[in-house]
């Protein structure tokens, strides 16, 4: 994403109402302490690479809420 990253992106989704909800997925071992550090309201921060089975799980759960 040329500009922006998924902190800010989440940032940005934050303000959207009805507000969608958001996970993270990252290469970066410390996408977790940084999304907690901006107070983001994610579903989920997951490192990457994620196998396919547990983002299915991730997605499953959410849509169970």
């Amino acid at each position: 994403m040329p500009g922006l990253d998924g902190i800010e992106v989440a940032r940005l989704i934050d303000k959207l109402q009805p507000r969608p909800s958001v996970i993270l997925m990252s290469g970066h071992a410390d996408c977790v302490r940084d999304a907690n550090n901006a107070k983001l309201q994610v579903f989920g921060v997951i490192d990457k690479p994620i196998p396919l089975r547990a983002l299915k799980r991730f997605i499953e759960q959410k849509l169970t809420d």
